[in-house]
């Protein structure tokens, strides 16, 4: 691997970005500029700049040359610095720290404070912290997000071994023959930003590499707290507050986990929108055209990394209409509103515009020119909000940040300040009712793939405007200062809501009738598989088709009289294991659920509905993890009490949640499911200590700031030692840079039948349908077609009778690995019969493995002539 090409292509487009940054920031900004903030956005800019560098090379020599591409960034870069330096030869060791203007918030006017000091330092070190655990997980973890290796890093691969850049057709064209490339992929219409930079960086280090193709979202870590930092320096606030600012946006733990789990496009959109609205907010704040430029056009580079980009430039557009021209804007847009309204009332809903195509209501679909088409659909949302924004742990508190945020608007004084935030607050508000309340996206919603992944770009504003709040209310010497009154209100508060709590266990969760019940190690027999006893701890080191069960036998247990289950797994086994019970004879009363993770777990059984009645048979599933040995100790079973209760939410604050396919959508607040979340408790105590401070007739402010930053330590303390936990378990489980298959999903298995399918399905212009003997394996397949690059393949996910053989010259079978004891593998033969009876084509097998086989697929035409030049 060419490590220092590799290194140089990353650096330089962020080199040749900052320095034109500069030298406009030089000629046509009034303020004093921020280097730091100048750095931070310049990465952004000039990656920007490297994706139309690479697009349009290749679109001039139809290949991706890395040499003459970095020769041309090299020679802008060297225009760059001359310019710089010849407009300003002192811009490299300047400070760039802004001066206060009369309408910002007022610095201290001596130089900050021990304790200030100390602050920055710390926050700085945290911050730190969090961006040293990101590049350990980019640096050992495989691409592992599903949207990423499914779509954005696919796109990637296929064109780093081509050598050039296409376009792919979507599956359904692949499958029906209408396309016209020799790859498919579901996102063959993404904008190009994040696959072009991977190519990049593979094509810088020679090879394809399942980690470093990711250093880019790295170094855009990195870019997001020197820019965010940068800003609240150059408008002026002090360094502790604007390390705070950094801190804040780099501690939420989906920004963190888009980084650590780097490949989707998401965390660039936090660059390019979310950096995007911090400029133009700064600029409407500070009265800076600049600034609103720089906003704008980071919006609009938006456009071309991620199909959210149109609406979030749109948006900016909104906003800066309704925070420079309130009543013009505000009456143009109840205008916009009346028109369809009066067109509803004379029976015209929809009408064609030239160049700009169909607006209106139309075959129950909203059409909105250069924004697309989109069905209108209501959802009922308000619960998954609550239990993504206030209760998990995705966000800590930004949420009640925010909340507070729009209460206090009412105390603040009205300005600049209050008509952006107003301005920016209600054009979000409204493009979330807009997209998840009103249209058919709402599904995304529903099932949580999207309520946290929109809002997460347009985290660093949010953040940017509680800095500027806070700088805006509360005294900067005196926020620092012990505050006698301050600690008091906030004590007050966290008693309330300790004795809160206490009260809703007792009345909410009653206790159960019966007497804890443990089933040891030795009361679990082994019914598939085989284990031994260690004093008294079971250890299964043995499976069957690959799973291994206890069982209780048969038991009485009445489920109304115990409603807590603990359970504690151990072992090198790292797969999670099954609870399950049976309270009936039939196969419809066999109940399960998974647990968590290893260790001790904890499960709210009267929350589970099924279950209920006389329970007759309980036990564990235990699934073979390359062979390792799992540990247990037999489950127990416990009425709810104030004692069983406070030692679960212990156990369930501190649970450690390691990484799935789901968390880049949403992640747990410690246990996957709390009686007390964490997040709200400390929430609770935040509005208790807002409550208190008003009825005492005390300034709240203070008290406030001060459980606000406590909680939200709280919080990071407990993420930020579930990252390091996460670390150890990446390092211990991947190589450093050289890893190539996932630890999941049997993905070793899966790339290790890929590999014995390469030199057959690796052929020029050759198509492989891959399918799987059990529907449900479906990861599997799309990591097989993954790992199959550079050869092309389709995911057939139905049974064989229905396999598009006739666009396949081979079919990989994945066979299922998990299985009852009677199971039957399926054979090439027969898949061989079923498609040679069913389409015009000769299926012959190639070679079968315990894990897969692969069948031959040739036209039975030419299997005639073939016969016949024999004879």
């Amino acid at each position: 691997m060419d490590y220092p090409s590799l290194l140089i292509a990353l650096l330089l487009p962020w080199l040749a970005g900052y320095l034109w940054l500069a030298v406009i920031d030089q000629r046509v900004n009034p303020a004093t500029p921020n280097v730091l903030r100048q750095i931070g956005y310049g990465l952004f800019l000039g990656y920007a700049g490297l994706q139309g560098t690479v697009l349009a090379y290749n679109r001039l020599f139809g290949s991706v040359d890395f040499w003459p591409i970095l020769a041309l960034i090299g020679l802008i870069t060297a225009i760059g610095a001359a310019v710089l330096v010849k407009t300003r030869p002192s811009v490299l060791s300047k400070t760039g720290t802004a001066a206060l203007s009369k309408t910002g918030p007022a610095a201290a006017a001596s130089g900050p404070s021990t304790a200030a000091n100390a602050l920055f330092w710390l926050l700085i070190a945290w911050t730190t912290v969090h961006l040293l655990l990101v590049a350990i997980e980019i640096l050992h973890r495989p691409i592992f997000a599903w949207d990423a290796w499914l779509n954005w890093m696919y796109r990637a691969k296929a064109w780093f071994f081509a050598g050039h850049i296409f376009v792919m057709d979507a599956p359904a064209e692949w499958l029906s023959g209408t396309g016209k490339a020799l790859y498919n992929v579901a996102g063959n219409h993404y904008p190009t930003l994040v696959p072009v930079l991977a190519l990049w960086a593979a094509t810088a280090l020679g090879q394809w590499s399942e980690t470093l193709v990711n250093l880019p979202v790295l170094l855009c870590g990195v870019a997001l707290g020197l820019g965010m930092y940068g800003q609240c320096r150059e408008l002026g606030l002090q360094q502790w507050l604007s390390a705070l600012c950094a801190y804040l946006l780099l501690s939420i733990p989906l920004v963190d986990t888009h980084l650590s789990l780097a490949g989707q496009a998401d965390i660039w959109m936090v660059g390019f929108t979310g950096l995007g609205f911090v400029a133009l907010l700064h600029g409407i704040v500070r009265n800076n055209a600049f600034q609103v430029l720089l906003g704008l056009g980071m919006a609009a580079i938006g456009i071309a990394t991620k199909m959210e980009g149109v609406v979030w430039f749109l948006a900016a557009l909104l906003t800066l209409a309704l925070a420079k021209r309130t009543g013009i804007t505000a009456t143009a847009l109840l205008l916009a509103v009346s028109i369809p309204i009066l067109g509803w009332l004379i029976g015209v809903t929809y009408v064609e515009l030239p160049l700009l195509g169909g607006i209106g209501f139309a075959e129950g679909q909203v059409h909105i020119p250069l924004m697309g088409t989109y069905k209108l659909q209501s959802f009922e949302l308000w619960d998954d909000y609550q239990d993504n924004f206030f209760e998990g742990g995705t966000w800590h508190l930004l949420w009640t940040f925010i909340l507070l945020s729009v209460i206090s608007l009412w105390f603040l004084p009205a300005g600049t300040l209050r008509r952006a935030i107003l301005a920016f607050y209600s054009v979000a508000l409204c493009a979330q009712l807009f997209i998840f309340e009103g249209t058919e996206s709402g599904q995304w919603a529903e099932d949580w793939t999207a309520i946290n992944r929109l809002p997460l770009h347009f985290a660093p504003p949010l953040v940017f405007l509680l800095v500027l709040q806070i700088s805006a209310f509360v005294p900067i010497g005196a926020s620092l200062r012990p505050i006698q009154n301050t600690l008091r209100i906030a004590v007050l508060g966290l008693i309330i809501t300790l004795a809160g709590a206490l009260i809703y266990l007792q009345v909410a969760h009653p206790g159960g009738r019966g007497t804890a019940t443990a089933f040891s190690a030795q009361d679990m027999r082994i019914v598939v598989g085989k284990g031994r006893l260690a004093g008294n701890i079971g250890v299964i080191d043995q499976y069957q088709n690959n799973i291994a069960i206890l069982s209780s036998g048969p038991v009485q247990v009445d489920a109304g009289q115990f409603n807590l289950l603990s359970v504690d797994t151990r072992g090198d086994n790292q797969k999670r294991a099954t609870f399950f019970w049976r309270n009936g004879q039939r196969e419809a009363d066999l109940h399960s659920t998974q647990i968590s993770g290893i260790g001790t777990r904890y499960i709210s059984l009267n929350e589970l509905p099924e279950w209920q009645g006389n329970i007759s048979e309980l036990g564990l599933i235990f699934y073979s993890d390359e062979g390792r040995s799992a540990e247990f100790h037999g489950p127990k079973i416990r009425p709810h009490s104030l004692g069983s209760h406070l030692k679960k939410l212990a156990h369930d604050w501190r649970e450690t949640s390691l990484w799935t396919q789901k968390s880049v959508h949403f992640l747990p607040a410690g246990a996957p499911s709390s009686t007390i979340p964490l997040p709200v408790l400390l929430g609770a105590w935040l509005l208790i200590t807002v409550a208190a401070a008003i009825i005492l007739g005390k300034r709240a402010y203070t008290s406030v700031l001060l459980c606000a930053l406590l909680a939200w330590t709280l919080l990071d303390l407990r993420w930020t030692r579930n990252s390091l936990v996460q670390a150890i378990n990446t390092t211990s489980t991947y190589p450093l840079v050289t890893a190539t298959y996932l630890d999941f999903g049997d993905d070793k298995y899966t790339r290790q039948l890929i590999e014995q399918a390469m030199p057959d399905i690796e052929g020029n212009n050759q198509r492989t349908v891959i399918m799987a003997e059990e529907q449900s394996m479906r990861f599997q397949m799309l990591r097989a077609k993954y790992h199959a690059l550079p050869a092309a393949a389709l995911v057939h996910e139905g049974r064989v009778k229905s396999a598009p053989a006739k666009m396949a010259d081979y079919i990989l079978v994945l066979k299922q690995r998990y299985a009852d004891s009677g199971h039957k593998p399926a054979t090439p033969e027969a898949y061989a019969r079923v498609i040679n009876k069913r389409n015009n084509v000769k299926a012959e097998p190639v070679w079968d493995t315990k894990e897969g086989f692969l069948l031959q697929i040739t036209p039975k035409t030419d299997a005639r002539q073939q016969k016949t030049s024999a004879n």
